[in-house]
């Protein structure tokens, strides 16, 4: 074998080599990133303090699912629907999102009518798939229970129950 052939043979084995590895490391890495987000909670839906208020709290639209102008009357609620967090008074884009056990850590841009975007840090404890409870590590005795609402549970039947049919906030 001449000098130019094994320098050519060398150089794929190489070649080889290197994307073996990087394909080994790319499955890890895939691999990796499904066990997380296989494991990781889910915080979509409608979270309110009263499960058995649901239908007071959100009502169904067309595109989506609101708070009803009078859902603070009924303990209100928040929605979340991917990395959006709404309430009554603000809007918020988690920007960043940490679990440690039990515990869901977030970090989100918000906004009120009044003050533009401002980082909020917030953590909630994860008591089981639809039950949850916000959490200041503080001031234990301020913490605030949420339940998800199933969609279910909101229509638009008993939203009409509560008056006219303006009683929505006329978002989403």
């Amino acid at each position: 074998m001449s000098g130019k052939s094994r320098s050519c043979v060398g150089s794929r084995i190489a070649q080889m080599t290197w994307l073996s590895m990087l394909t080994r490391v790319g499955f890890s890495a895939i691999l990796v990133l499904f066990s997380f987000s296989a494991n990781a909670f889910d915080f979509g839906g409608a979270w309110t303090t009263d499960a058995s208020k649901c239908s007071n709290v959100f009502v169904k639209k067309k595109n989506g699912i609101s708070l009803t102008r009078k859902s603070d009357f009924f303990g209100g609620g928040f929605i979340v629907g991917g990395d959006k967090i709404s309430g009554a008074l603000l809007s918020c884009k988690i920007t960043n999102r940490k679990e440690e056990g039990d515990v869901l850590h977030l970090i989100a841009l918000c906004s009120t009518m009044i003050t533009p975007f401002s980082p909020i840090e917030f953590s909630v404890r994860i008591v089981d798939e639809n039950n949850i409870i916000r959490v200041y590590p503080d001031f234990p005795e301020m913490n605030v229970s949420y339940a998800r609402c199933k969609l279910s549970s909101v229509d638009r039947q008993s939203h009409r129950r509560l008056g006219a049919a303006g009683d929505s906030d006329g978002r989403g």
